[in-house]
């Protein structure tokens, strides 16, 4: 077998190699050496990609995988939300003001129209201080029977889903040296200034749609089933905010949006069925056609959850549900189970 004369050197007679070849090639050994170790590594890790429509919780699920297996939060870290947490509540009022004019509400206390050119006055993302006379009148705005009917009517208009929160601690939050909580933190959302919000299609599917999020999520869904790298990759399917939907079920009927729903009205545990049953009945279409992912034991899998993003204990279980899957899945592929 031919040999070239570099490679039989190189290999047989390391002291013949110059000092620019020696250095080359203890290079080489160190690069052999960590691509091996991190070879090693990558063998114990098992990677998930967390996907979602905006505001659909994985900013909340990444800051309760801090707390619960990272490093949490410390008192320096959550001051840091503090003014997040201002603008916040600064956005959710602004938001049910600017929505009374369009719904034609009207306050119920005279100085409430005072009180709500005040904090319209401010401009949210540049809050950084909750000043006395700002936090008086956001507290009488709160009490304020017309601001109450407009929030009832939330489903009508866009409003932070954290926005009833805030807004029920705020004698505590206005306080002078306040420090978010952990729950703060987790019911906080980034404001979009500054960041860059594109509207895409793949595969003629439109990934950004105002009117409906539970549709915006299912398109989504389908099209991360029908990508092509993701054709043998289990999914598993967080159903986020609970919560949200045992509050808005008892006065909102799923039927308005989805036609189909034959559940009855304000049955919380119906609607969670019928959405699940969504999914999945998307999930298995993908799967039985004819580029659909491949049968047998290590077909691609749906693992379902419901969750409440910003109850730690409710995502200490499911994860914990996760991990068993997932593992369970990964020794299956190894033929260990």
């Amino acid at each position: 077998m031919a040999r070239s004369l570099g490679s039989l050197t190189g290999a047989c007679c390391p002291w013949c190699l110059s000092e620019d070849e020696r250095t080359a090639a203890r290079i080489d050994q160190e690069i052999n050496k960590i691509l091996l170790e991190q070879k090693r590594q990558d063998r114990g890790e098992l990677k998930l990609l967390l996907l979602g429509p905006g505001e659909s919780g994985k900013s909340t699920f990444i800051k309760q995988m801090r707390i619960i297996h990272g490093a949490g939060y410390s008192e320096e870290d959550r001051k840091a939300f503090r003014s997040l947490v201002y603008q916040n509540i600064f956005m959710s009022m602004q938001a049910m003001i600017d929505a009374m004019d369009r719904l034609q509400i009207s306050f119920s206390k005279p100085e409430s129209k005072h009180h709500a050119s005040l904090v319209m006055s401010q401009d949210p993302y540049k809050v950084t201080t909750f000043e006395k006379r700002f936090a008086l009148a956001m507290q009488s705005l709160w009490r304020d029977a017309g601001i109450r009917a407009c929030y009832e009517r939330r489903r009508e208009f866009h409003l932070l889903d954290s926005a009833v929160y805030y807004l029920s601690h705020l004698e505590r939050i206005t306080e002078e040296g306040y420090v978010p909580t952990a729950q703060d933190v987790l019911r906080s959302r980034m404001p979009t200034t500054g960041i860059k919000e594109y509207c895409f299609s793949v595969q003629k599917t439109n990934l950004r749609e105002d009117k409906n999020r539970m549709k915006e999520s299912l398109a989504l869904f389908r099209t991360i089933l029908e990508l092509p790298w993701f054709r043998s990759t289990s999914i598993i399917l967080f159903l986020n905010k609970t919560d949200i939907l045992e509050e808005k079920i008892p006065t909102s009927h799923l039927a308005t949006y989805f036609p189909s729903f034959q559940g009855p009205k304000q049955d919380a545990e119906a609607a969670k069925r019928f959405i699940l049953d969504l999914y999945t009945r998307m999930y298995t279409g993908c799967a039985d056609g004819p580029e659909g992912a491949k049968k047998g034991s290590r077909a691609r899998r749906l693992f379902s959850h419901y969750t409440c993003a910003t109850d730690t204990q409710n995502i200490r279980t499911v994860f914990k549900d996760v991990r068993d899957s997932v593992l369970a899945r990964y020794l299956d592929e190894i033929n260990l189970l």
